[in-house]
């Protein structure tokens, strides 16, 4: 079931199958929320953001769905989120400077400034973290 954002809500969630695609459906979804509530992501850092989440969760679970998330924290704060059915936490690993991969939550932490975290949740978890975004007409 999805949320369809409207300027009064400060949540919205759609559930998304777990593929590869779904990054792009979610980055859609987040940029639809963000102008429901006349904010924009000029820098990409949320788009960036819910990109890695949603990737890390097709790549290192099994959960055939997972909802995506966005929370409105503040005049110009969001907070993204995935929420999978795995029990197995997110681990930041130094990168191996050989591997193409393994670079996704020192992004986030990057782009987040370091405000991102892991719930367990009774069944799975939520990985969420918070940007900065703009105002649709500019910096405020």
């Amino acid at each position: 079931m999805t949320s369809r954002p409207s300027a009064g809500s400060q949540v919205y969630t759609t559930c998304l199958p777990s593929r590869r695609e779904t990054a792009w459906e979610a980055r859609r979804f987040v940029t639809s929320a963000l102008a429901a509530w006349g904010l924009a992501d000029d820098d990409g850092q949320a788009l960036v953001v819910i990109s890695e989440l949603v990737s890390n969760a097709h790549l290192h679970t099994a959960t055939p769905t997972i909802r995506v998330g966005v929370r409105r924290m503040g005049p110009r704060l969001v907070r993204v989120f995935v929420v999978d059915r795995s029990d197995v936490m997110p681990l930041v690993r130094p990168p191996d400077a050989g591997s193409v991969g393994g670079r996704g939550l020192t992004l986030v932490d990057a782009l987040s400034q370091g405000r991102w975290g892991v719930e367990p949740l009774p069944v799975g978890k939520r990985v969420w973290a918070q940007v900065t975004v703009t105002a649709a007409d500019g910096p405020t």
